[in-house]
């Protein structure tokens, strides 16, 4: 099962591997990487029902050696899905942190914020500013700035609108324009996101300046006496995978098999929009992942912001 994969899962510090024997197991196996040869401990569901899946929380500051991460069981015979966020190895045995309870629940896709902070019983419900699904949701990437959105989420039927909301309240304080995107896609640095319209929709897309909580102009020259034109650009070809350089200066949108399996290629712009500076085709070998290198370990990396128009 999709949802299922990853079955392993390392703790942040490597110290305790997760293992979901199989993609409707009743328990997770867990194993300390000093006696990976058995099993320590056998965390079990809420019910006799399965687990199809599981996460580990990106970090958690109150203790490195604590590992929070969440289970999954879909419902059957009518009862509801469950949701739960536990806590290994201090809160085994005790009440889970979180549950939660979901009607007509078949998946669980959950996103944890940077600091993995908010793993207590409250909930909010997010005001929608446009009736409709919604197509995105996406935490804020860089939790150490402090002028900083909380989460941006992509709502309604098209065209759609994205709004950056606050995490306390879930309130918008920032509203998009009516838009053909349904993809959010955050810069290395937190400084820009980038909205696409993925799948059946044009691949377009906006990047915008979260400080400035506007749109990034691309800019080219016109041919006329050197004069320069501001427009806001679209990929010609079908785009399925996407994501940015780690100095969040450039991005890159590729068609991968075997969603698409002509035309695969890589193409490669600046955080602007101007490009493609680069287009590598692949022919005719067919592309399934793309992804721009790492930073090296401990790499610090400069947050610059945009750079000026030269008009």
């Amino acid at each position: 099962m999709k949802s299922s994969w990853p079955y392993i899962r390392w703790s942040n510090n490597e110290k305790y591997c997760f293992i979901l024997p199989s993609a409707a197991a009743k328990e997770i196996q867990v194993y300390h990487q000093v006696q990976f040869q058995s099993c320590i401990q056998k965390i079990k569901g809420l019910t006799e029902d399965p687990i199809v899946s599981f996460s580990i929380a990106p970090s958690f500051e109150l203790d490195k050696n604590t590992v929070v991460f969440h289970t999954f069981s879909p419902g059957t015979k009518g009862q509801p899905s469950k949701f739960a966020i536990l806590r290994y190895p201090d809160r085994l045995g005790h009440s889970p942190i979180v549950v939660k309870y979901f009607f007509r629940a078949e998946e669980f896709t959950i996103k944890w914020n940077p600091k993995s902070d908010a793993s207590n019983n409250s909930s909010i419900q997010v005001p929608l500013v446009k009736a409709g699904p919604v197509s995105s949701f996406e935490w804020y990437s860089n939790s150490t700035r402090k002028k900083a959105p909380s989460f941006l989420a992509i709502i309604g039927k098209i065209p759609k609108l994205a709004a950056l909301c606050n995490d306390k309240t879930g309130e918008p304080f920032y509203v998009f324009g009516k838009q053909h995107r349904n993809t959010i896609s955050w810069s290395p640095s937190g400084r820009f996101v980038c909205l696409v319209g993925l799948g059946n929709l044009t691949s377009s897309m906006d990047f915008c300046d979260t400080n400035k909580q506007k749109k990034v102009p691309q800019y080219h020259p016109s041919g006329k006496d050197d004069e320069l034109l501001v427009s806001y650009g679209n990929t010609s070809k079908p785009t399925e995978s996407l994501g940015w350089s780690p100095d969040s200066r450039l991005f890159h949108v590729s068609t991968v098999a075997p969603r698409m399996n002509v035309d695969n290629g890589v193409r490669i712009y600046k955080y602007n929009e101007d490009g493609p500076i680069c287009d590598f085709p692949l022919l005719p070998d067919q592309l399934h992942f793309a992804e721009f290198v790492p930073p090296r370990l401990g790499e610090q990396l400069v947050d610059r912001p945009q750079s000026p128009l030269p008009f």
